[in-house]
C-alpha cells in the first residue's frame, strides 16, 4: 500500500505521483490519503478533503486521516 508520502519541496511531483497511484489503485486507502494530503498542501482543500473522506471510507482505521479531516472542518468553520 502507498503510505507515508511527504510532499516536501517538490509539491507538483508529489501531486503527480499521488494522483497516479490513486488512479492505479483506487481502492487503496493510503494512496487516496496521500493524494488528499498533497491536494491540501497545494491549496486545493475541497478536492483534498474529498480524497481524505474516501480514504477513511476505505479504511476507517487509517492513521491520522480522521484528525486531518477534523482540522480541515474546523478551519472551514472559523
Amino acid at each position: 500500500q502507498a503510505r507515508g508520502l511527504d510532499p516536501g519541496p517538490d509539491l507538483a511531483a508529489a501531486l503527480d505521483l499521488s494522483r497516479d497511484l490513486a488512479l492505479r489503485f483506487p481502492r487503496d486507502a493510503g494512496a487516496r490519503a496521500n493524494l488528499g494530503q498533497a491536494l491540501v498542501a497545494g491549496g486545493r482543500t475541497e478536492e483534498g478533503r474529498r480524497e481524505l473522506e474516501e480514504a477513511l471510507r476505505l479504511d476507517p482505521e487509517l492513521p491520522g486521516v480522521r484528525n486531518l479531516l477534523d482540522r480541515l472542518r474546523s478551519s472551514r468553520s472559523d
